[in-house]
């Protein structure tokens, strides 16, 4: 009985004509992961801002409120 790495190592390696053409996609894809990333922390820090932004405009609305309430 073949083991599923025995089978790997066998028969689904492939020969690298060019080493750097596979460093040159590594590196293709550390900058996308990173361009990914980058932009999520962008997002990210907007919705807090617009959150905070809102959470400012809810909290002068209630002291409004109160202020016009009879006492």
């Amino acid at each position: 009985m073949i083991s599923f790495s025995l089978f790997l190592t066998i028969f689904a390696q492939t020969q690298i004509s060019d080493p750097n053409r596979f460093n040159q996609f590594l590196i293709l894809a550390y900058v996308a992961i990173w361009a990914v990333a980058f932009l999520y922390l962008l997002f990210l820090a907007n919705r807090q801002r617009n959150a905070r932004k809102e959470l400012q405009l809810l909290q002068q609305l209630l002291e409004e409120d109160q202020d016009q309430s009879p006492q």
